[in-house]
C-alpha cells in the first residue's frame, strides 16, 4: 500500500533491528528496470523528514531523475520503535547498515548503484557505514560532523560541567528527550575520518558558510581524508540545515545533479 506523487510511488516500509521496527518511506520512480538509490541518514535528534521537510523535497527531486531513495527514522527517533535514551552511534550505524541491506534487497533497485546522504551526525554515520558495506558507490555529506567524539563539545554542545553531571547522573535532558550515558561513552569507538580515508568512491560535501553547529573545519577534515574523489561545495551565509529557500534550493539541486552523475 502506498501513494503516488506524479509518477513516483511513495511507499511506507519497515524493517527490524534487534526485534525493533524501523519506520521509513521508499521513494520509487515508476517504470521498468532497476534504478540507483540513495539512503538518507538524518541528524542527531532529527527524523526522516528533517528540518523544513528537507529530506522529503530531496527524495522527490531525486525520483524525478529516476533515482530511488529510502528515508527512515533511527530507532528512538521519529516513528521508529525504541527509546532515544537507549540509542548510541553504534546503534545508528547498525540501523543504517540494515537500511542498506533492505533497499539492496528490493527488486526494483540496482544494488551496485547505491549512495548515502547524511546530515550532520548522519554524515559521520554514513562514513562509518562505508567500511561495513564497501559496495557503497557515492557519499553526499551535508553539514558533516567529522569528529564524532566532539558531538557534545562543539559550539552548540554541552559544557564540561554539564558533561560531568551527565556521567554522574547517568542521563541528561536534551530538547525534551533524555540522553543515556552510553551516548557519551560510545563515541570514542567510532572514527568517521578513518573510515572516510578508506572509501574509494566519490563524495560531495555541502557546507553552510555560517554553520555554527558543525563549523567549516569539520567539512575540510572530511575533504582532506576523502582525497581527490571528494568535492566541497560551500553555500555562502547558509546555516546548519540551509534554512532559507535559496540555501535549500542550492543544497538540493547541486546534490541531485551530482548524484545523477556519480551513480
Amino acid at each position: 500500500m502506498g501513494w503516488t506523487y506524479d509518477f513516483i510511488m511513495e511507499k511506507p516500509v519497515s524493517f527490524r533491528v534487534n526485534g525493533q521496527k524501523i519506520a521509513g518511506v521508499l521513494h520509487l520512480p515508476e517504470g521498468p528496470g532497476r534504478r540507483p538509490a540513495v539512503v538518507f541518514l538524518h541528524g542527531f535528534g532529527g527524523n526522516r523528514m528533517e528540518a523544513h521537510r528537507l529530506f522529503v523535497k530531496t527524495a522527490r527531486s531525486l525520483a524525478e531523475k529516476n533515482i530511488a531513495s529510502l528515508r527512515f527514522d533511527f530507532r528512538g527517533s521519529g516513528e521508529s520503535e525504541g527509546n532515544f535514551k537507549d540509542m548510541s552511534v553504534s546503534g545508528e550505524i547498525q540501523d543504517a547498515v540494515a537500511a542498506v541491506d533492505f533497499i539492496q534487497s528490493q527488486p526494483a533497485i540496482d544494488p551496485k548503484r547505491l549512495a548515502l546522504l547524511g546530515l550532520s551526525l548522519g554524515a559521520a554515520v554514513a562514513s562509518c557505514v562505508t567500511r561495513r558495506r564497501p559496495g557503497i558507490r557515492s557519499l553526499a555529506l551535508w553539514s558533516p560532523l567529522a569528529q564524532i567524539s566532539r558531538l557534545f563539545t562543539l559550539p552548540t554542545g554541552f559544557t564540561q560541567k554539564q558533561i560531568r553531571a551527565w556521567i554522574s547522573d547517568g542521563q541528561i535532558g536534551y530538547h525534551g528527550e533524555s540522553l543515556g550515558v552510553q551516548w557519551l561513552m560510545d563515541l570514542a569507538w567510532h572514527d568517521a575520518l578513518r573510515d572516510a580515508a578508506l572509501f574509494k568512491g566519490r563524495a560531495l560535501i555541502v557546507q553552510g558558510g555560517r554553520d555554527r553547529a558543525t563549523p567549516m573545519a569539520q567539512a575540510r577534515l572530511f575533504k582532506s581524508r576523502l582525497g581527490s574523489g571528494a568535492q566541497l561545495r560551500v553555500i555562502p551565509g547558509a546555516d546548519h540545515t540551509f534554512n532559507s529557500p535559496e540555501w535549500e534550493a542550492e543544497a538540493i539541486l547541486s546534490t541531485v545533479k551530482w548524484l545523477g552523475k556519480s551513480l
